[in-house]
C-alpha cells in the first residue's frame, strides 16, 4: 500500500481536519450537513445572550461568508 511507502498514516474516510471533512464525495449535502445543523445549534443558543438583533445579524452575515474561503483554502478546486 502507497501508506506504507511514503510511511504515513491513513486515516477514516469519516475523519476531520480544521473542522472539514478530509474527503469529499459525490454528495457533498450529505458531507455538509453537520455545518448546517452545528451553525443552526449556535443560532438557538443566540436567543439568552446578550448580542442585539443587528450584532446577531453582522456576526451571522461575517462566518457565512468565511465558511467557503475557508473551505476553498483547505480543499485542492478543480480548474
Amino acid at each position: 500500500m502507497l501508506s506504507n511507502i511514503l510511511h504515513v498514516q491513513s486515516c477514516e474516510t469519516t475523519s476531520k481536519y480544521l473542522g472539514l471533512p478530509s474527503m469529499i464525495g459525490r454528495n457533498k449535502n450529505d458531507v455538509f450537513r453537520y455545518i448546517k445543523e452545528k451553525i443552526w445549534k449556535k443560532l438557538q443558543s443566540w436567543s439568552h445572550k446578550s448580542l442585539s438583533k443587528a450584532g446577531k445579524e453582522t456576526l451571522i452575515k461575517t462566518v457565512l461568508q468565511a465558511l467557503p474561503s475557508y473551505a476553498m483554502s483547505v480543499f485542492m478546486i478543480p480548474p
